[in-house]
């Protein structure tokens, strides 16, 4: 893949002679990169792992899931500013009740494999937080951990958190940041569940037709594919293919196709 080979790693396939088993050989990828950072543990903070929980803790058997989940209006805010992810209101809302179940119900069912944290808390009450995930991950606290650190390279200051510290203010500029149209159709998608995580949410949502999702549906799909497939006003498919695996493969899961194919 693509971003795997932009990591720039010192590694051929002699390097993963020894691992038997799918964990065994991405552990043995994230673990040159943390090496080469000088850290003894790696990590993936890739979103849509939430849907994969199950699956995960079965593959990785020692990992650990840290669950952060944030007022959805929010995370749509978020989402709009930097044009990655959802390409409207509609998708961002459905999209986010469904990350946002999964994550509930892995923890529910596995609470010593997985923890859940409040964003929101996360940065209002950091010590705490922090000390409550460091206990989880049988890991030692330090005060440092609450403490501004010089910006990475290239770091935009002027966004949350540009300078290395916390920023405490960073909640509910959902309310002078998104139209009140999309505020009130995310909590017409989405209400049950803001409303389940203790978010206000108004009594008069604005409930989209099936018109109206079917094309915002259609929309985001179509922006899928050319966020992916043109670069520079280009189509640039070759680049492109390996990531088109996964997708593959899930739809063969959804066709079954799986089975008579692994035989």
């Amino acid at each position: 893949l693509r971003w795997v080979r932009a990591w720039g790693l010192d590694l051929d396939p002699a390097s993963f002679v020894g691992c038997r088993t799918f964990a065994e050989l991405i552990a043995r990828l994230y673990g040159a990169c943390a090496a080469r950072a000088g850290k003894p543990r790696w990590g993936d903070k890739t979103p849509e792992y939430v849907l994969e929980v199950p699956a995960l803790r079965q593959l990785f058997v020692n990992c650990r899931v840290i669950h952060i989940y944030r007022d959805g209006r929010d995370v749509w805010r978020s989402w709009r500013a930097i044009s990655v992810g959802p390409s409207n209101v509609f998708v961002a809302a459905t999209r986010w009740a469904r990350f946002v179940a999964a994550g509930r119900a892995a923890a529910r069912h596995d609470p010593g494999g997985c923890l859940e944290v409040r964003y929101e808390t996360l940065i209002t009450e950091p010590e705490a937080t922090l000390r409550a995930v460091c206990g989880f991950l049988e890991e030692p606290f330090h005060a440092a951990m609450v403490l501004p650190a010089p910006p990475p390279p290239g770091a935009a200051r002027d966004r949350p958190g540009g300078d290395g510290g916390i920023a405490r203010d960073n909640i509910g500029h959902w309310r002078t940041a998104l139209p009140e149209w999309e505020q009130r159709v995310f909590e017409a998608v989405a209400g049950e569940t803001l409303a389940a995580l203790g978010y206000e949410v108004r009594d008069d949502p604005a409930s989209p037709g099936r018109l109206a999702r079917a094309r915002w549906a259609i929309d985001d799909a179509g922006q899928w594919v050319r966020r992916r497939l043109v670069v520079d006003g280009r189509l640039e498919l070759r680049p492109h293919l390996p990531s088109l695996i996964l997708p593959w493969a899930r739809l063969r899961v959804l066709l079954g196709l799986g089975r008579r194919l692994s035989r």
